[in-house]
């Protein structure tokens, strides 16, 4: 589960071929939504109080929390749809 792209180019219909960056990689959909989220949740604890946060480490355990946190939010997305 990703929730679909979190910033997707619209204007790809517009143009013929898919949007590749410099390496070839198609990035027409960007980021994943749960990418987004967990980039979200680990500013939040990047800027705030982190030092304060138990399972801020500023690592792999922060990551996979942030993670957590955004499946979470995912799937509370999906409950409301």
């Amino acid at each position: 589960m990703t929730g679909g792209p979190a910033f997707p180019l619209h204007w790809k219909a517009a143009i013929s071929g898919p949007v590749t960056d410099m390496s070839g990689r198609d990035i027409s959909s960007g980021m994943s939504l749960r990418d987004y989220f967990a980039g979200q949740i680990i500013a939040k604890f990047t800027n705030e109080s982190a030092h304060m946060n138990p399972w801020w480490d500023g690592g792999e355990r922060a990551a996979e929390s942030a993670y957590r946190v955004a499946d979470a939010m995912l799937k509370a997305r999906e409950a409301k749809s």
